[in-house]
């Protein structure tokens, strides 16, 4: 999927009316069963395709009433609720979770007033029967001073010790065995811009804790989530790979309810993941008769625990354990290798001052969709803000103390790094968004002289850059009514700075005083894609992708080879479930002097499995006796910029809730670019297995 802006909301556009008399309805008497069940049918697929396992079989309909013979289809479709409004006529096929309160037809009617009396009547009548409180939002068409105003009674509301929250599923077990108001508080996170429902419950006795409160919930008709500014919630911004809180990468995925203790009185969450691959490099220098190839067998462990001291504030830390076994052919025994590293810890303070505007300080995830520009932790201080229609996120990162136990001390490269980062967003129209990228990079290290003492080898920096990145992102999708999507995203960069270059000899003496030169490149990515409807759970997706980063040849005054920010991952979901490396998986290159052509196509299997298939042509502007970022043994030669063609398969398999499979088979074909006993292609395979808890 292209990437979407986290605020993007759905269409406004109202539903189809097929009601030629009477009130408006899309799923009304007038439309037979058949109708009815092939759009519902289509509906589920579709809403699959976006949310896998975490979509919840809870129809709401619109205009919030349907036909009676609406609820014996969805029975029988697998639909375990419904959710209308509480005064439609009774039946027996489902259970309902009913509506109170329809928010924007009281501010519609009455204003704030109007709300405010439906609000007071409807929690006085769900004290006095005990029964949770539907309240319907309509957040696509609400008002900046409509969203403030209830951003402030939910804030209040949330602080009353006899109300609770709960996601709706809790409530089809209405009422609970033994309601436990610990394990019962929850915000709101899964409010939905198009159309979102919070359920709301008030105590009915002096001593007996609150019933339940289900959250809002997971909306039938939006893809994606937005925070209302007066709103004090955890944040989710990833539609297409699931509801996330805001820390949890793409493709991470943990428990919707996670294990919660209360030490003290306060909850915490305990989280966590074991990732296993299992790789076989065969023939990365390109030379069948050097029989070097390698077998890589790596586990990562990550453990988690995240609270909220209050409302406005959340804490999170994470400890990783890293263990890898390497095994080269034609060696005896193999090396092992295993660390701890200091993972995302960190503490958010959420409406600072009462404002917008959220301070999050620590070891924070500075997180691009689609890797391009950064996918890491960094040491940092960072601002984020979102309003109506746009979103600032910046800050200042500087590494504090070394990251894996395996290193001796801070890592040479981020010694002395001050970076200056920020993403600034706005969204054009439903679906489409343009984004601002920069980072300014300064490496303060101190350079030493020419015929200094001999330092630790391990510590040296040949490269000591001041530089900056700008850059600009367009990305959206089209729904044309024919059910094809069609989507694009386009990445323009420029690099402005001065890198000052020291060479050292094997012993760490610096040999010259280091040369100096400005750094003047650029590069542009870009890529559509097109999705074709089909009897498979997603579709069919074909996508073409265009990829290129300025080269030239370095002189003692210019450097003009595009280099990216070292942040960077490059990976992205490109037709399935898991994400990708854009420029191969089994090359990995930097986009320095380089371009890159690649058509892929996918389709989904199931509900939540794929299959795609990659190809790439790489070509340097100019040629040169290396490429950056690659992870081949064999250098070109630097007379011939043809290097060579990939072809990935990736079959994911992820329709279990915890664990999830994946293999993967890379094949890269040498071009001219190599010397011609080193043209033999190089394949690699990969089994990998995720355990999330």
């Amino acid at each position: 999927m292209p990437r979407q802006a986290p605020w993007a909301s759905t269409s406004t556009a109202a539903p189809p009316n097929h009601e030629a008399q009477g009130r408006k309805c899309e799923f009304g008497p007038a439309r037979p069963a058949e109708a009815q069940q092939h759009d519902l049918r289509g509906g589920r697929l579709l809403l699959q395709h976006f949310f896998g396992e975490r979509l919840q079989p809870i129809f709401t309909p619109p205009w919030n009433r349907c036909a009676a013979h609406t609820p014996a289809l969805l029975a029988g479709m697998g639909f375990a609720a419904l959710s209308r409004d509480r005064g439609a006529p009774a039946q027996q096929a489902l259970p309902e979770l009913p509506v109170d309160i329809d928010w924007s037809r009281q501010w519609r009617e009455g204003g704030a007033a109007a709300a405010a009396r439906a609000l007071a009547q409807a929690l006085r009548e769900r004290a006095a029967d005990g029964a949770p409180l539907g309240l319907m939002l309509h957040h696509a068409v609400m008002s900046p001073d409509e969203l403030a105003l209830l951003g402030g009674w939910l804030w209040r509301l949330a602080r009353h010790g006899r109300l609770r929250w709960q996601p709706m599923a809790a409530l089809l077990l209405w009422p609970p065995r033994s309601p436990n108001p610990a394990a019962g508080e929850r915000s709101m996170t899964s409010a939905c811009p198009a159309r979102g429902v919070a359920l709301l419950a008030c105590g009915t006795g002096h001593s007996q804790p609150a019933p339940p409160v289900a959250s809002a919930r997971r909306s039938w008709r939006c893809p994606s989530t937005r925070r209302s500014p007066a709103e004090g919630t955890w944040r989710r911004h990833r539609p297409a790979a699931g509801r996330q809180p805001a820390h949890v990468r793409i493709d991470d995925r943990r428990p919707e309810e996670p294990f919660t203790v209360s030490p003290f009185g306060q909850p915490v969450q305990l989280t966590g993941s074991w990732e296993y691959t299992d790789e076989q490099r065969k023939n990365f220098d390109l030379e069948r008769a050097r029989e070097r190839d390698r077998r890589v067998r790596e586990h990562e462990i990550k453990l988690e625990a995240r609270t909220r001291p209050s409302a406005d504030s959340e804490v999170f830390v994470q400890a990783v354990g890293l263990h890898e076994t390497r095994r080269t052919q034609g060696s005896t025994g193999s090396t092992k290798a295993k660390s701890l590293e200091r993972g995302q810890t960190w503490v958010r303070f959420d409406r600072v001052g009462g404002s917008r505007w959220s301070l999050q300080a620590g070891r924070v995830p500075l997180i691009d969709r689609r890797a391009w520009w950064w996918d890491d932790d960094l040491d940092a201080l960072r601002v984020t803000g979102a309003g109506d229609g746009w979103k600032l996120d910046s800050g200042l990162a500087r590494e504090l103390m070394r990251v894996s136990s395996a290193e001796r001390g801070l890592s040479p490269s981020a010694r002395g790094v001050l970076r200056w980062f920020g993403q600034a967003s706005w969204r054009l129209a439903p679906r489409h968004a343009l984004d601002l990228f920069w980072l300014v990079h300064r490496d303060r290290l101190g350079r030493m002289p020419a015929g200094a003492a001999a330092i630790d080898e391990d510590a040296t920096d040949p490269s000591d850059l001041t530089a900056r990145w700008l850059g600009v992102r367009a990305s959206g999708e089209w729904r044309p009514a024919n059910g094809l999507r069609l989507g694009y995203w386009a990445d323009a960069a420029m690099l402005r700075g001065t890198e000052q270059r020291t060479d050292y000899t094997e012993q760490g003496e610096p040999a010259t005083a280091g040369n100096s030169h400005p750094a003047r490149a650029c590069a542009a990515t870009a890529s559509m894609w097109v999705r074709r409807p089909s009897a498979a759970a997603g579709g069919r997706r074909s996508r073409w992708a265009y990829a290129r980063g300025s080269g030239g040849e370095r002189s003692a005054t210019l450097d003009a080879n595009f280099r990216q920010t070292g942040l960077q991952e490059n990976k992205a979901r490109l037709a399935g479930v898991k994400r990708l490396r854009i420029y191969g998986e089994l090359l990995q290159p930097e986009l320095s002097n380089l371009e890159v052509r690649s058509l892929s196509a996918g389709v989904r299997l199931l509900d939540n499995s794929s299959l795609e298939l990659i190809g790439y042509r790489y070509r340097q502007p100019v040629p040169s006796t290396s490429i950056p970022g690659a992870r081949l043994s064999a250098d070109p030669l630097g007379v011939s910029g043809d290097i060579g063609r990939e072809i990935d398969v990736l079959l994911a398999l992820r329709e279990w809730k915890h664990f999830e499979l994946t293999l993967r088979w890379s094949r890269f074909t040498p071009g001219t670019a190599f010397a011609e006993d080193q043209r033999d292609p190089a394949q690699a395979i990969e089994l990998g297995a995720s355990l999330n808890f």
